[in-house]
């Protein structure tokens, strides 16, 4: 049986399939487009250190990609990729 993490590209939507042997799910659509797909793994946040996530985490959880990346970049976590 392969994961939904295989199927299925990390900034994608998915749903679920119930038939057996099926994969456990189908892409949908992108929750955000290339750039600022490209933008979030270039800030990386989650690798940023614990106290800066939770100055930033209102931005994290509410703010666009740019305001992250933006932070990142100040902070000097941004990376090439």
């Amino acid at each position: 049986m392969r994961s939904s993490a295989a199927v299925r590209p990390p900034s994608a939507a998915a749903r679920s399939h119930p038939s057996p042997g099926a994969a456990l799910c189908h892409p949908i659509r992108q929750r955000y487009d290339d750039a600022d797909i490209d933008r979030l793994r270039r800030a990386a946040w989650w690798d940023w250190p614990s106290d800066l996530v939770t100055e930033h985490a209102r931005t994290i959880m509410a703010g666009t990609p740019a305001d992250i990346a933006r932070i990142a970049t100040e902070h000097g976590w941004d990376k090439s990729l």
